[in-house]
């Protein structure tokens, strides 16, 4: 964001999935699917968006299983914490009871990106 550029043509995927799905909420309900299709089909940029999107899945789950790693060896012992790692706190104390799985985590952090 410094440099002002698009990472990975991030945000040109984004301008993509919005009007694909601005033109999905205006199309018959009976054309959804046709339509959705079609756009895959034929479309290379949002093939090229999902794409993008994918390589954000699995960046978040690297982050993800990266924090995990360092708080199990306790390799950072300050006190500023981030929300990913109190996530994975909560997943460690209280994880099973409330059925908060790393999974859970990795989407967290997914959709934060």
């Amino acid at each position: 964001m410094t440099k002002r550029n698009d990472h990975i043509l991030f945000f040109q995927a984004l301008d993509t999935l919005l009007w694909t799905f601005t033109m999905a909420g205006t199309v018959p309900s009976y054309l959804t699917q046709l339509f959705f299709v079609s756009t895959v089909l034929f479309s290379a940029s949002f093939r090229a968006c999902f794409r993008t999107i994918l390589f954000y899945q699995k960046t978040s789950e690297d982050a993800v299983s990266k924090s995990k790693e360092e708080l199990e060896d306790n390799l950072e012992h300050d006190e500023s914490r981030d929300v990913m790692r109190k996530m994975l706190e909560i997943h460690a104390v209280r994880g099973e009871k409330l059925n908060f799985k790393v999974k859970d985590v990795s989407d967290e952090a997914h959709s934060s990106l």
